[in-house]
């Protein structure tokens, strides 16, 4: 990835995001009293929705290379924070837009099956994750180092579409021929040009809000490819080379899916 993100500041609109785990997709990460549970999913309220800050992902990451965030709560501007070992609870404490605190940084590990469900994994030591604990005062949310059970798997998901596009990471795509080069557009047409980072025709955003309902026939998620310089999509067509399309709504013929990595 090329790692960009977008802070909007001044009263710009950011999207939320709900947090949720396997064992019980119909409660949501939320602030109670000043801690995290998990509680019965509801859109209306705001304590359930939270804020992902991807400021540092560019230059903090975990050590397999994943991108580092904090989850801020909208309701209360108090951010998950991890201390201590496998059973402590995550903190919510203020956050501070202008500061930097790795205590506050998580990373998302990859998809652990074809459901996307991951592990949500502490910057420094991606053994300890969260997980699902039922407790005397309902469902709390504590550090574990254990790989087993729904109640550690997790999804980061928006509330609403407008967020799998804004403020996501570009990326770019290239093939294993030849490293060096990198997918863009030229008049219209898709292409491989010598790798610039500086050429916004070679950032793509990857828009995966129908990847829950679409697949492939292999059970993985769809996604569309939009350039961020000219917000076309990628289209299939029955000739050798792609071409570019406007239209991205929800078209078998703009949507495509990644398979397991080949080795090689």
């Amino acid at each position: 990835m090329f790692g960009f993100t977008t802070i909007v500041r001044g009263g710009g609109v950011q999207p939320t995001f709900k947090i949720f785990c396997k064992a019980d997709e119909n409660f949501c990460l939320t602030v109670r009293d000043g801690d995290a549970v998990l509680a019965p999913a509801d859109f209306n309220d705001e304590h359930q929705h939270w804020y992902k800050d991807k400021r540092f992902g560019t230059f903090v990451k975990d050590e397999e290379g994943k991108h580092a965030f904090s989850l801020i709560n909208k309701a209360t501007n108090l951010a998950v924070q991890h201390f201590g070992g496998p059973f402590h609870p995550v903190k919510l404490v203020r956050f501070d837009l202008d500061s930097f605190d790795s205590t506050l940084m998580w990373t998302l590990s990859n998809n652990l099956g074809k459901d996307g469900f991951g592990f949500i994994r502490t910057l420094n030591d991606i053994s300890l994750k969260l997980a699902a604990f039922h407790g005397d005062h309902g469902v709390t949310v504590k550090l574990s180092d254990s790989c087993n059970g729904d109640s550690h798997h997790w999804k980061i998901l928006p509330w609403r579409d407008e967020a799998y596009m804004v403020g996501e990471h570009s990326m770019r795509l290239y093939c294993k021929a030849d490293e060096r080069f990198s997918v863009t557009v030229r008049n219209g047409t898709v292409c491989l040009a010598p790798t610039n980072p500086d050429d916004e025709r070679q950032h793509w955003v990857e828009d995966t809000r129908y990847g829950d309902t679409i697949k492939d026939e292999d059970g993985y998620p769809a996604f569309a490819l939009i350039n961020r310089a000219t917000g076309e999509a990628i289209k299939r067509t029955s000739e050798e080379s792609p071409i570019i399309n406007q239209d991205k709504t929800a078209r078998e013929d703009v949507s495509t899916s990644k398979g397991e990595d080949a080795s090689g």
